[in-house]
This record gives structure tokens, C-alpha cells and sequence, in this order.
């Protein structure tokens, strides 16, 4: 028996090790990938303990020590219809739907091209259009207020959490996604980049071309795209425009551009710790970059 599942296991890695596959031979770009994909999902997710290994071969990054939920995001990839691809490079933005749904969803997935493979980006999906994403949004941005921080230690004001939608951010854990240093750069958990002087309404999508980083240097009047996280915890894409700098402080009008793992309910009102967030311990702060401007 256990030969026989190894033989399966063989097969079914050698099958997915083709479903990304962007060569002469395959044709297509990550359209045909995505459409290859569709294909091998329900194989792979019909023995999900001997195929992970195969599963995590369709992930740019190491998922397979994880706990993401890759058979999750390929029923996705398995029930859905391609709405768009937006290939630029080696990065794609597919934006898919499920036809049959209750619940008219969509949602996107970059994926990248490595050594002539198309992979998944990620190991879940992002939300860009919902009911639920709508509410989320409300009627008009929210408004965040950051002080300079120019001292090591605990963040205080300095910072903000789009998780928890607070600049409280003691109360929520010390748990910060952005914070406003003494350079005039932001800082953040996960990563940012600056789409330069832009309203907050021209960015619409998950950027791809662009340059991520951990800091951005703060323009009034530039548009920014911060990924919160990835980690276990929360990975959702957030927009941002500085409003303006009045002495040393930073005001920024904020919306999330596409949900996903813990994004907000309502960007209007501070979220709840669940009682197992409680009981954690809180997060250690970032020490005070060097001075350099």
C-alpha cells in the first residue's frame, strides 16, 4: 500500500510540475497556467495528506511547513471563471469568480514566473469585489493620525494598526502595521511602496510592477499600497494618501484595496480582541532607525 500511495505521490508531483509550466512546449502565459491548474486542483485535493508536498510545487515561496490551507485556495482556483489577467513581466493579477455562487465574489491572485514556471504568489486569495467589502469600505475613507516617533521603546501614537483600526495600538497588542519615524519615512509590517502623487480613487488594484519595500519615504500628496502582513495572523492589501504634515505629525486618509486573512470588518470602527488575542502576550516594538535626513 505504501508503494502504491509513493507511485500516486510521484505521478501527481509530475503532472503539477506541468501546470505552470510556460515553455514552447506548454504555450500561454499565466492565463494557461491558471487554466492548467484548474485541472490538476481536484486531483491533488482529493488526498490532501499525500499530496501537500505536490500541492505546495504550485507556490512561488516554502508553504509546505505551514498551516495555510492550500486545499482552500485551489477549490478556488478549481470552481472558478477567469474574469482577467493582467500579465506584466514576471508578475500576473489573475481575477477570478465562482459562476454557481450564492454570493457574487471576486477575487485575485499574483502570480509569478520562476525559471519558466508560472506559481501562485501566495497560499489564499484576495477579496476585490464583495457585499462585504463594500460594507468594509463605507461610504468614504477613513482618517489616521501618526506622531513622529523619535525614541526608542514602546510605539504609542506613533503608529497604526489596519488590522485592528486603531492607533491605539498598547490596547491591540502593541500589534502595528505602520508607524511614522523621525526620517519622515513610514515603516511598516509586511510591506509598501509609494505610487507617487496619486488620489487615493486612480489606485484600484494590487500593484505589480512596482518596487515593495519595508519603509517609504513620506510625500505629502503621494498614494501608497501597504500588504499587511503575510504571516499567519493577517495578509490584506491596504491603500493610503497623505493628507498633510503639520509639525510632527502625519495625517493619512486610508481604505483597503483588496481583503483578505483578518482584514477589517469596517474601516470606521476599531475591531474587538478575540478572547484567545487576550490571553497572548503583546508584540515586541522595532528599535529607532538611525537619523539620516
Amino acid at each position: 500500500m505504501k508503494d502504491l500511495r509513493t507511485t500516486a505521490l510521484v505521478l501527481v508531483i509530475a503532472t503539477i510540475a506541468l501546470a505552470g509550466r510556460d515553455d514552447a512546449e506548454t504555450g500561454g502565459g499565466a492565463k494557461a497556467a491558471f487554466l492548467r491548474m484548474q485541472k490538476s486542483a481536484a486531483k491533488l485535493r482529493s488526498d490532501e495528506a499525500t499530496t501537500r508536498p505536490a500541492m505546495a510545487k504550485l507556490f512561488v515561496r516554502n508553504v509546505e511547513r505551514g498551516n495555510a490551507d492550500l486545499a482552500g485556495i485551489l477549490a478556488e482556483v478549481e470552481k472558478s471563471k477567469i474574469a482577467k489577467v493582467v500579465q506584466k513581466g514576471d508578475r500576473a493579477l489573475v481575477t477570478f469568480y465562482e459562476p454557481r455562487s450564492a454570493e457574487a465574489v471576486t477575487r485575485a491572485v499574483v502570480m509569478e514566473r520562476t525559471k519558466g514556471q508560472w506559481l501562485l504568489g501566495s497560499a489564499h486569495s484576495f477579496v476585490v469585489e464583495s457585499k462585504a467589502l463594500t460594507a468594509s469600505r463605507g461610504k468614504k475613507a477613513a482618517i489616521a493620525k501618526m506622531s513622529m516617533r523619535t525614541k526608542g521603546g514602546a510605539y504609542g501614537r506613533t503608529a497604526y494598526s489596519f488590522t485592528y483600526v486603531s492607533g491605539d495600538v498598547v490596547k491591540f497588542k502593541n500589534r502595528a502595521d505602520i508607524w511614522f519615524c523621525h526620517n519622515r519615512d513610514f515603516h511598516v509590517k509586511g510591506a509598501i511602496v509609494d505610487m507617487g502623487k496619486s488620489s487615493l480613487k486612480k489606485v484600484k488594484t494590487i500593484p505589480l510592477t512596482v518596487k515593495w519595500g519595508r519603509t517609504a519615504h513620506v510625500e505629502v500628496g503621494h498614494a501608497y499600497v501597504v500588504r499587511c502582513g503575510a504571516d499567519d495572523r493577517r495578509d490584506f492589501f491596504v491603500s493610503f494618501r497623505v493628507k498633510r504634515i503639520k509639525k510632527s505629525t502625519v495625517e493619512i486618509e486610508w481604505t483597503v484595496l483588496a481583503g483578505g486573512l483578518n482584514s477589517p470588518a469596517s474601516i470606521h470602527r476599531p475591531a474587538e480582541l478575540s478572547a484567545e488575542e487576550q490571553r497572548a502576550g503583546s508584540d515586541g516594538a522595532d528599535g529607532l532607525c538611525g537619523k539620516n535626513r
